[in-house]
């Protein structure tokens, strides 16, 4: 139910494209995502599949109105931390307004700073729509944050493990996988293997869907240091905010 054709072109500025796997498109991490997995799931925006995977699961409809075993309406708490008008908002309401197509009612809402990441960290949600600002160089901080040591009851605080932790995911296959993955360097010559595992499982049980990748553009002054990353040479992500970026700076040249 997410339109990740539209929003990017209509919704992102500057115009942006699909994001297909849970971090940006970049040649570092090409090999993180090889396309014999990413090829196999379907994220393509299809109302009328929506209708008939609803049906199967049991929920019955009356006019506009969908009902599920658990709920007598079908109705969803989404929450994200920008505020009504901003680009974020559009995204989630342009899901929204699919979703009642279908016969879902979504409460969007937006929840400014900390009582956004509030009510993440304790678990006070049905959807959190947001960014993923998680990526350093190692899978395991993408994918992590899935481990379910961060299951914790609903109202207890879990402020840890990036954005993915409050989404209280539990997997014991994925929790083999991030062990060993957490144990290895990132170049070890068995890294690779768990990677496509741990993509392949949260792909298969999909607790964060990818929407569109955002265009952060980076403006750097040489009037003084020289060394700044570049588009042909991206050591490491180019926004000062990642922790890698702390290696470009202590190599920076004065002028």
């Amino acid at each position: 139910m997410i339109d990740r054709e539209t929003i990017p072109q209509v919704i992102s500025q500057p115009a942006s494209e699909p994001a297909n796997y849970p971090w940006a498109d970049d040649n570092g991490w090409k090999n993180r995502a090889p396309e014999g997995i990413v090829s196999k799931y379907d994220f393509s925006f299809d109302p009328d599949k929506a209708n008939a995977l609803l049906d199967q699961m049991g929920s019955t409809r009356e006019g506009d109105v969908r009902s599920l075993a658990q709920r007598k309406t079908a109705s969803v708490d989404h929450d994200l931390p920008d505020a009504h008008g901003n680009p974020m908002f559009q995204i989630g309401q342009t899901m929204a307004d699919a979703a009642k197509g279908v016969g879902i009612q979504i409460d969007h809402k937006s929840l400014p700073d900390s009582a956004f990441w509030d009510t993440c960290a304790i678990g006070d949600y049905d959807i959190s729509n947001h960014w993923l600002c998680r990526m350093d160089s190692h899978p395991i901080h993408v994918s992590g944050g899935l481990h379910s040591k961060n299951d914790k009851p609903i109202g207890t605080c879990v402020n840890s493990s990036g954005d993915q932790g409050s989404a209280r995911f539990k997997n014991a296959d994925l929790d083999k996988v991030l062990d060993q993955l957490d144990a290895i360097s990132p170049d070890d010559a068995a890294a690779q293997p768990l990677c496509d595992k741990a993509l392949d499982l949260s792909f298969t049980n999909l607790p964060s869907c990818p929407s569109i990748e955002q265009v952060a553009p980076m403006l750097y002054n040489t009037t003084y240091h020289t060394g700044w990353p570049t588009t042909e040479g991206q050591e490491t992500i180019p926004a000062s905010w990642w922790r890698g970026f702390l290696f470009k700076v202590g190599n920076m040249k004065k002028v």
